[in-house]
């Protein structure tokens, strides 16, 4: 365990955000976590790969923020390797425990809330807009944004309703790519949606 122990202690910031996509590895190597920060979609897996050379119990700790901690217990390959996919939906902490040694920096998993963004009708400018997250945002505010150069630009504050949802018209340009900025909230860095093209 001492391998495993002493990579644990590199801290390890990890960000999830939309769109979902394929697995993403985080390889624990002799120099720390390869890579040490990632950005991967919301509902995407992240695969933790780690090499050692004995067999043995590994209990991995999961504290998501405000939530209940859950132990999930790892089994090592005959050389000592082991894997374990995680799909966190909020912000959650991670540390790695043998016997009684823990490891005494907790990596940490950075979540982005899902956010859709669709055009009901382009000539009218007519929207709905949705947040998902383990954590109501009924009553927040989002932001639909227009790319303007290089740029984004604020063209309306949306505020959100029932079920994180909101609908609502904005005015634009005969073509424009906008999207949906949500600010951040406990627990969720800041998020935004596909960019959408729109036009009239």
């Amino acid at each position: 365990m001492r391998k495993l122990l002493l990579l644990a202690l590199v801290p390890l910031a990890l960000a999830i955000a939309a769109p979902a996509t394929a697995a993403t590895p985080v390889l624990i190597t002799s120099g720390g976590f390869d890579p040490v920060q990632i950005t991967v979609g919301a509902g995407d897996t992240v695969t933790w790969t780690n090499t050692d050379s004995i067999k043995r119990q590994v209990v991995v700790v999961a504290k998501p923020y405000l939530g209940v901690e859950t132990r999930t217990p790892v089994l090592t390959e005959s050389d000592g390797a082991w894997s374990m996919n995680v799909r966190p939906r909020i912000r959650t902490e991670y540390h790695a425990e043998w016997g009684q040694t823990m490891s005494s920096q907790s990596p940490v998993v950075y979540v982005r809330p899902g956010v859709a963004l669709r055009v009901l009708n382009a000539k009218t400018g007519s929207f709905t807009t949705k947040v998902t997250a383990l954590r109501s945002y009924k009553g927040k505010f989002v932001t639909l944004q227009r790319l303007s150069g290089n740029a984004w630009i604020k063209v309306k504050r949306v505020r959100l309703g029932t079920g994180s949802a909101a609908r609502f018209t904005a005015r634009l340009p005969r073509s424009a790519r906008v999207r949906v900025l949500v600010p951040t909230a406990p627990g969720y860095l800041q998020g935004y949606s596909r960019t959408a093209l729109v036009r009239r």
